[in-house]
């Protein structure tokens, strides 16, 4: 005959069933993907919060007219002179160069410490060019 506490240690062996251990699994990595997405949702938010601020702060700075561009003319000349390496009639290094001059005035009369140009894109391209700038 075997006693009740026999019974007890021999019934208390549980198994794991492989379905219930499969969707504790699954819950687990939809957790980790979930708090993924949702740190890189807050850090997108966060950059464009800043990204905000920043123009918010440029603009405040930027009310007022200090200084206004009236006119850019473009000074464009060409000269040619005879290569010195061949001595035939027709052979002459040519040479062409634009300058650009702005007109600026200062309606508030503050000022200007300094300036800088930025982003100048010819159009069309020359093949071969030679740029200078000359504030």
């Amino acid at each position: 005959m075997r006693s009740r506490f026999h019974k007890r240690i021999t019934g208390s062996k549980s198994k794991i069933e492989p379905i219930f251990l499969i969707k504790i699994l699954i819950l687990i990595l939809l957790y980790i993907l979930f708090f993924i997405l949702l740190k890189n949702i807050c850090v997108r938010i966060i950059t464009v919060k800043q990204f905000e601020k920043e123009i918010t702060e440029f603009a405040n700075k930027n009310k007022e007219t200090v200084f206004e561009i009236k006119e850019i003319t473009y000074y464009s000349s060409a000269y040619a002179k005879q290569s010195e390496d061949t001595p035939q009639i027709w052979s002459i290094d040519i040479s062409q160069f634009t300058d650009i001059s702005f007109s600026i005035s200062n309606p508030k009369g503050k000022l200007i410490q300094s300036m800088e140009i930025k982003n100048i894109e010819f159009s069309p391209f020359p093949s071969l060019r030679h740029t200078y700038f000359c504030l």
